[in-house]
């Protein structure tokens, strides 16, 4: 298995945000009066709930499917490149131990989540399904140009009329995801700086490739350990 990013092992984070009732309070989370929150959208899209910041953890409980009408937008501020901070799917009942987190599309949309502005970096995505649901175009897009220090970590990219994942321009990191039943490609880069890792991660039962690269001379991604079958 890929080792951990070093993010997993940190025990000092300034706030536990939740997302998703677990049932009753929760006295880790950032404030009484501050959730649980309903979404993932209401932590990372514009005039959230609760304002990231530096080491925080969003700690989404698998209650139920989260579901979706339209696409949302990573488009505030998150981590740094020495605070990063932890967004990841936990078990519902406890919110304490890993578990997975989906995010569904109900109704056409490009996305299910997208990025739309470059202030949102240096964050972790861990346990996390963003499923298009075949009424999506992407599962995620990322439409921003120099983005630096995310990483998919565990995430599946599914259902998507088009592309699983699609990125432009930007730097990231994706270990151990799953890219499945999209149209067309499961991932596909068109990006003109930095060098993206893709690491034991698996494509398959796509219309397209696997894994698309369209990168500009000078660009190097790597590609390590990966499976990709019909």
């Amino acid at each position: 298995r890929v080792p951990r990013v070093s993010i997993a092992s940190k025990t000092d984070n300034n706030n536990i945000v939740l997302v998703a009732d677990i049932g009753g309070t929760n006295p880790s989370d950032v404030t009484s009066s501050d959730g649980p929150l309903a979404n993932l959208s209401d932590v990372v899209s514009s005039s959230p709930s609760v304002t990231l910041a530096g080491d925080d953890e969003v700690r989404c409980c698998n209650t139920a499917i989260e579901t979706r009408t339209t696409d949302f937008g990573c488009d505030v501020s998150a981590g740094s490149i020495t605070s990063p901070c932890l967004i990841r799917g936990m078990d519902g009942t406890n919110g304490t131990t890993e578990d997975t987190y989906t995010i569904q599309l109900t109704s056409s949309a490009g996305s299910v989540m997208k990025w739309t502005a470059a202030s949102f970096e240096y964050t972790v995505f861990r346990n996390l399904t963003f499923d298009a649901n075949g009424v999506g175009t992407r599962a995620v897009f990322i439409n921003a140009d120099n983005i630096d220090g995310n990483v998919f970590e565990n995430c599946r990219f599914a259902n998507g009329s088009g592309e699983g994942c699609t990125f432009r321009n930007t730097e990231w990191r994706f270990y151990e995801c799953e890219f499945d039943n999209n149209g067309s490609h499961g991932l596909t880069t068109a990006s003109n700086r930095g060098s993206s890792h893709i690491h034991g991660c698996i494509f398959h039962s796509n219309g397209g490739d696997g894994f698309r690269s369209q990168t500009a001379v000078g660009v190097h991604n790597s590609i390590t350990h990966c499976l990709a079958y019909d």
